[in-house]
């Protein structure tokens, strides 16, 4: 059956193939679900629905619907010569146009959702000006713009999960959809959020490119609903066919936690931290603020050969050098305009002349910087800099990259090195300093509490607001390390910060 290929983007759609639903639907039968009644709120070419009927013998009736009605009518010709004919009806309808409460309230318990809801966006949906998004609504008790329009970009399928498990509030089943990882998130914290009676939940992650050619983190999301004692944790499994336990994340006193186990053996390790984690440089206009080569032969973004002063050059460091570690070969540098945010740039001209008339020629390009951050300051801006950015010596990890490595940046050149805005550092006076405070973060201990917060499926999986969780102190303390750590005479004494 063709498709036109507007209309799979408009809907989402990623067909979810006959062996995989089977799979999936063993996999329910093997955890102990017999359903009296079965739901695939978009059936698409019914797949999930007819592997469901297969699979389910207690069923008496199965229900499908989608919003394009040539699938619907696919569906009527697949199943009609089916020995379960009889118990399944699909509808042609929009998801956001049913009263699920009101359908679930006449189907005999239990219920089985189930399905691949659209892997899309409302913003994606907007730009094709698709009228197959749900009504904005304020269920967040959101504040400002956001309550009047709704947030600016959310997917589609967490709106569906949550009128699903609306509907199923007072009611005794199970909600099994194929979900992005960061929805199944969101969809466990409404459910803290609006107290659902959630027994418990279970995502079993899968490989999308293998069946979808898609490259995004997702997994089958199983919630449990009935009475009894609600639970707002999810086991994580690897794979559907003999899946491996890998985690456990959930609401851990209000706060979503990636690894509930780690938490719960490293909590005590959080507190005030004296060392405070700084993101590096952000300017928004690298083709003329970093420069590559060898001083006094750089050129810019451009592809410009520049012939600029050296007080103004500072050796730069990327998020992929910090990944990898390379502080030896430095071939990058940036032109830091300040040494403090909203300080005056004026002064350039004075000591760096042809620095000067190098970025008053390409004055636009700075002009032109989107961020509401540059307005009102001074021209060539930069923010991210301070006294720290200057030390000597610095620990660094990469924001961007899945893996918690960190490694120690001495000055280059006679130099301090700087970070681009995709890294965190912590500034250090000595090399020695430096070494014991790498020490401490590359343990094991380390390791494990910074896994308790970090989804390594986000965008930037480590920020400064986790690193700057773990207490430092508590950590060497842990090691044995913590006078060491204290005897550097920059540091106060943090007894008496405890105990105040």
């Amino acid at each position: 059956m063709r498709i036109s290929q507007h209309r799979k983007k408009e809907y989402g759609d990623f067909q979810t193939p006959w062996k995989f639903t089977c799979k999936i639907c063993e996999l329910l039968y093997q955890k102990g679900i017999r359903p009296l009644s079965i739901i695939e709120p978009t059936c698409g070419q019914g797949n999930f629905l007819m592997a469901a009927m297969e699979w389910f013998d207690s069923v008496e009736i199965g229900l499908g619907y989608d919003i394009n009605d040539r699938y619907i009518q696919y569906v009527k010709n697949q199943v009609y010569n089916q020995h379960y004919a009889d118990r399944i009806k699909v509808v042609n309808a929009n998801f956001f146009n049913m009263d699920w409460k009101r359908i679930a309230t006449q189907l005999p318990e239990p219920i089985l959702f189930i399905g691949n809801p659209p892997w899309v966006t409302n913003s994606f949906l907007g730009s094709l000006e698709s009228e197959n998004i749900p009504k904005k609504k304020n269920s967040d008790q959101d504040k400002g713009l956001d309550a009047l329009t709704g947030k600016s970009n959310f997917d589609i399928s967490e709106w569906m999960w949550r009128y699903i498990l609306d509907s199923l509030e007072k009611k005794s089943g199970w909600v099994a959809l194929l979900t992005k990882t960061v929805v199944a998130r969101k969809i466990i914290q409404y459910c803290h959020k609006s107290q659902l009676p959630i027994l418990r939940s279970e995502l079993y992650l899968c490989d999308t490119k293998k069946h979808f050619n898609a490259t995004v983190n997702a997994g089958l999301l199983l919630c449990y609903i009935g009475p009894g004692i609600s639970s707002y944790s999810c086991s994580v499994y690897q794979g559907i066919k003999n899946p491996v336990n890998q985690s456990n994340f959930g609401v851990y006193e209000g706060q979503l936690i990636a690894n509930l186990e780690y938490l719960k053996t490293w909590k005590h390790l959080q507190g005030q931290n004296i060392y405070q984690w700084r993101s590096g440089i952000k300017h928004d206009c690298s083709k003329i603020m970093e420069l590559t080569g060898k001083f006094p032969y750089l050129k810019n973004g451009l592809g410009e050969i520049l012939n600029l002063e050296f007080f103004y050059l500072y050796p730069l460091l990327k998020s992929s050098d910090i990944a990898h570690q390379k502080n030896k070969e430095i071939s990058r540098y940036l032109l830091v305009t300040q040494r403090k945010v909203g300080a005056e740039t004026d002064s350039i001209s004075i000591h760096a002349p042809l620095t000067w008339h190098y970025l008053t020629e390409y004055k636009e390009l700075f002009e032109r910087r989107k961020s509401s951050i540059y307005r009102g300051k001074p021209s060539f801006s930069i923010f991210g800099v301070g006294d720290y950015s200057f030390s000597p010596w610095k620990v660094a990890i990469s924001g961007l990259y899945k893996k918690i490595s960190f490694c120690r940046i001495s000055s280059h050149e006679g130099k301090p090195v700087m970070l681009d805005d995709t890294c965190y550092f912590i500034a250090c006076k000595t090399e020695s300093e430096a070494v014991l405070l790498e020490q401490l973060l590359n343990s094991q201990i380390a390791q494990e509490f910074f896994s308790a917060f970090i989804f390594w499926d986000a965008k930037r999986p480590i920020t400064a607001s986790i690193l700057n969780r773990l207490d430092l102190f508590k950590l060497a303390d842990e090691l044995g390390k913590g006078e060491e750590l204290r005897g550097y005479n920059h540091c106060p004494d943090v007894s008496s910060i405890i105990k105040k």
